[in-house]
């Protein structure tokens, strides 16, 4: 593809709760891959986000909407129907829905955005960018360091099983045949009324056609594999103390779901070294430096970081937090699963995850067909 001559203007949208000590980080590597927009909405912050955030906004390098959320309202989905009407959605080429904890981890050229938005057709209207989990790399105890640099062990590419490890998010282009943002992919219109779009998924020349007949499909089983030519790192365990602050936080999209033990282990992956985010490692550590020079913004971030250090010994002094501190230094790491029968995968996620299902003796017996472990 070749990029259009005039100024591309690529926004990322995100929601946040009390993230202060990891702002700086992801604000440096996302503009320094090429976004150009940041609309970054909070709710309930009380650990110094909101300040660094207005910091930042005044200097001109984002912009921050504190929302009032009603009890019994997702932050997240309501922050996103919000932006799709903002200003900044109808004036970009480009956008994704990203949170704090996914780095969008690009193999090709410098590692921006723009260098694979050239690599795709120019009729592209979506580019799912898979995601990869990364694990605590044996990481304790919570440092004022830059994530990409701790943690760099991760799931194998090819893994399947968690069926998180399948999923994605997404670079996409407002103005194709799209009606809002969503948390993994954006809505998509009325395929009876307008085209589906194109979708690329690995191959940056093969239409992913599945990814646009199935507009809720959130997982790449049954894609074609390939190289990835883009990745999302997800670190959403960091380490074991900040996971403390995550589980007493709990998740932007669904209040209901656990952060608890069971989540940690479905997540702490270190099967291999993967450094390969260290492409962007130079432009993004130079944004760094350029942000933390800027009026008040390093005395803002100094002061999300303490609250964090000063959080977690009061939480480590709770039975609670104590207990599931010690259960995440003591569980076992395991090895994620390959399955040997894709085609077959969301049906048996389905049917464990479904109560009073007369098959499920059926299914975890043929559990072993499906599944086998990476030595």
């Amino acid at each position: 593809m070749v990029l259009e001559s005039y100024f591309m203007r690529i926004l990322a949208v995100t929601t946040l709760r009390n993230e202060a000590p990891y702002i700086v980080e992801w604000v440096a590597h996302m503009r320094a891959i090429g976004v150009t927009d940041l609309l970054v909405y909070t709710n309930d912050c009380d650990d110094g986000t909101d300040a660094l955030l207005a910091v930042l906004a005044k200097q001109g390098v984002l912009h921050h909407i504190v929302q009032q959320v009603p009890k019994g309202t997702s932050p997240q989905w309501q922050a996103l129907k919000a932006a799709w009407t903002h200003p900044l959605r109808k004036s970009c080429d480009w956008a994704v829905a990203c949170d704090v904890d996914e780095f969008i981890n690009v193999h090709l050229g410098e590692g921006s955005l723009h260098d694979l938005i050239a690599a795709v057709p120019d009729l592209t209207d979506a580019i799912a960018m898979p995601w990869r989990l990364f694990g605590n790399a044996g990481i304790d105890r919570f440092e004022d360091r830059p994530i990409t640099e701790q943690f760099q062990q991760a799931i194998p590419a090819d893994a399947m099983f968690p069926i998180a490890a399948t999923f994605f998010k997404t670079l996409f282009k407002p103005a194709g045949p799209f009606n809002g943002f969503g948390v993994h992919r954006p809505k998509q219109k009325d395929a009876a009324k307008h085209p589906r779009p194109y979708w690329i998924a690995y191959d940056m020349e093969q239409d992913a056609t599945l990814l646009g007949q199935m507009p809720h499909r959130m997982s790449l089983v049954g894609i074609a594999r390939g190289v990835r030519s883009v990745e999302c790192n997800h670190y959403s365990l960091r380490l074991a103390q900040s996971f403390l602050m995550k589980h007493a936080r709990g998740l932007p999209n669904r209040s209901s779901k656990p952060i608890d033990l069971a989540y940690w282990v479905q997540r702490n992956f270190n099967t291999e070294h993967n450094p390969s985010i260290d492409r962007s490692r130079r432009a993004r550590i130079a944004e760094m430096q350029r942000l933390l020079a800027l009026k008040d913004v390093a005395q803002a971030h100094q002061a999300g970081v303490e609250h964090h250090q000063n959080r977690i010994a009061h939480i480590l002094g709770q039975p609670e937090g104590y207990e599931l501190y010690c259960d995440i230094l003591l569980a076992a790491e395991g090895l994620p699963y390959r399955i040997t029968k894709p085609g077959r995968c969301f049906s048996f996620t389905k049917n464990c995850n479904t109560e009073n299902n007369p098959r499920k003796g059926e299914i975890f017996g043929k559990s072993p067909v499906l599944f086998t472990r990476y030595k």
